[in-house]
C-alpha cells in the first residue's frame, strides 16, 4: 500500500479502538481477496454516521485501495486530509450546474476504465431518523455509463452490498433536531453539527486514551461492518437493459436498481445489542417492561434474525457463546434431543441477557433506559432516540 494509506490506516485504527470495539465480517471480507482481477468494485454503503468513512476507510485499506465519494461537507481539517489520505474525492450533491455534473461524469468514467476500486453511500445522507434513505442513483448512472464506453475493457463491475452501524451514532440527537426542523439541513447547519462531531469526539479519545492507559477504558459499544454477496452489474442487465435509455425514461429502471442495492444493503446491515434491545422494547408498546420478558423478546428476535442471515453483532462479549454454541453442535450426534434442546436454550438465554446487559451498558448511562425493581423503564424525553436505533432495524 502506499505510504499515505498507511497513515490513515494507523490513525482510523487508533481513533476507532479508543472510541468503539469494532466488529468487522472477517469471513466475508476475505471472500473479497478472491474475486476476478478483470472485473471493477463498488462498495455500496449506507450511512449511518460522520465516522462511517473513517469505518469503511479502515476496514477496507488495509487489502484494498479504494476511492470514497464524500459530500463536500467533509472538507474541513482534520476530515479532508484523512479522507484524502484513504483516496477520496469530494461531492457537490444538489449542485445544479451541468458543467459540474459533467465533470464529474468525466472523472467517474476515467477511474471507472481504469479499475480503481469505489465506495458509494448509496442514501447521499445521513438518516434522520434511523431507517434506510431512498437511494441516489447520480453516481450509479454516471459508473454505468462509463462501462458503456468502447475502451472500457473490464469484463464486469461487481457491486458489493456493505452494512454498517453503531451502538452508539455520536450526533443522534444533532440529526433527529433536523428531522424535526429545530435544525436547518443546509450546508452551514451541516458544518455547525461536524464542528460539533470534531469537538466532541477529540477529547473523548483523550479520555479514553487516559482510561486505557489506566484499565479503565470506557466505550460506545459496538461498531460494526459486515459484507453481502457481490452482484454482477452484466446480469442484472440481462434481466433488466436500460443502457440504451435516456432521460426520464433512463431514470425509473435506475431507481428499480438503486433500490435492488439498498434492499441488499440492508440484508447485511449489523444488528448491534443497542438496535435490537431498542426494537424489542418498542415492540412491547409499553414505558415500562419486565426485565424478563424483555430478554426473552431479545432472544425471539435474536433467533429470527439469524435464522433469516441477518448479522449479529457479537464481539469478544460473546467468544463464551460461540464457544458453548460449537461445543453444543459437536457434542449433537450423541445427546438425547431433549436434552440438546434444553441446553441450547440455556445457552440463547444467556446470550439473550448478555446482549440486553451490553445495551444497558450504553442505554443506562445515557438515562434513556434505566433498571428499577425488576423492571426496565423508558426515559418518556427519550422516547425519539430509542426509536432511532430501533429503526436501523425497520426494513427488516
Amino acid at each position: 500500500l502506499l505510504s499515505y494509506y498507511k497513515i490513515a490506516y494507523t490513525v482510523a485504527k487508533v481513533s476507532l479502538n479508543l472510541a468503539y470495539n469494532i466488529v468487522i465480517d472477517q469471513k466475508h471480507l476475505k471472500k473479497l481477496d478472491q474475486l476476478p482481477k478483470d472485473v471493477v468494485q463498488v462498495y455500496i454503503m449506507n450511512h449511518r454516521s460522520n465516522a462511517d468513512f473513517v469505518l469503511a476507510g479502515f476496514m477496507l485499506s488495509r487489502s484494498i485501495c479504494i476511492s470514497f465519494a464524500v459530500g463536500e461537507w467533509a472538507r474541513v481539517w482534520p476530515l479532508e486530509t484523512l479522507f484524502k489520505s484513504f483516496g477520496s474525492y469530494f461531492v457537490r450533491r444538489g449542485y445544479r450546474v451541468p458543467l459540474y455534473h459533467k465533470v464529474l461524469e468525466r472523472y467517474l468514467a476515467f477511474i471507472t476504465k481504469k479499475g480503481l476500486n469505489q465506495g458509494i453511500f448509496i442514501e447521499g445522507g445521513l438518516s434522520r431518523d434511523g431507517k434506510l434513505r431512498p437511494p441516489k442513483i447520480g453516481l450509479l448512472d454516471y459508473i454505468i455509463r462509463a462501462s458503456q464506453e468502447k475502451d472500457f475493457s473490464y469484463k464486469d463491475i461487481l457491486f458489493i452490498p456493505v452494512g454498517i452501524n453503531f451502538d452508539w451514532v455520536l450526533e443522534d440527537r444533532n440529526l433527529l433536531a433536523e428531522k424535526q426542523g429545530k435544525k436547518r439541513r443546509g450546508f452551514f447547519w451541516k458544518m455547525v453539527s461536524l464542528c460539533r462531531f470534531l469537538v466532541f469526539f477529540p477529547p473523548i479519545l483523550v479520555l479514553n486514551f487516559f482510561r486505557f492507559v489506566m484499565g479503565r477504558m470506557k466505550k460506545f459499544g459496538y461498531a460494526s461492518v459486515a459484507f453481502g454477496k457481490p452482484l454482477s452489474l452484466k446480469e442484472y442487465l440481462e434481466k433488466d437493459d436500460f443502457r440504451k435509455l435516456e432521460g426520464e425514461a433512463r431514470k425509473e429502471p435506475l431507481k428499480r436498481f438503486g433500490q435492488y442495492l439498498l434492499e441488499e444493503i440492508g440484508k447485511v446491515i449489523p444488528i448491534t445489542p443497542v438496535c435490537i434491545t431498542a426494537k424489542a422494547f418498542l415492540d412491547f408498546e409499553s414505558s415500562s417492561v419486565e426485565k424478563k420478558a424483555l430478554v426473552q423478546k431479545i432472544k425471539k428476535l435474536r433467533h429470527h434474525y439469524r435464522d433469516k442471515g441477518h448479522p449479529l453483532v457479537m464481539g469478544e462479549e460473546f467468544q463464551w457463546y460461540q464457544e458453548q454454541k460449537a461445543g453444543l453442535q459437536e457434542a449433537k450426534e450423541y445427546r438425547r434431543e431433549e436434552l440438546f434442546m434444553v441446553e441450547e436454550e440455556l445457552v440463547e438465554d444467556e446470550g439473550a441477557e448478555k446482549t440486553l446487559q451490553l445495551a444497558m451498558d450504553i442505554l443506562g448511562s445515557r438515562k434513556i433506559l434505566y433498571l428499577k425493581k425488576g423492571m426496565i423503564h423508558l426515559n418518556p424525553k427519550e422516547k425519539e432516540v430509542l426509536e432511532y436505533y430501533a429503526n436501523a432495524l425497520a426494513h427488516l
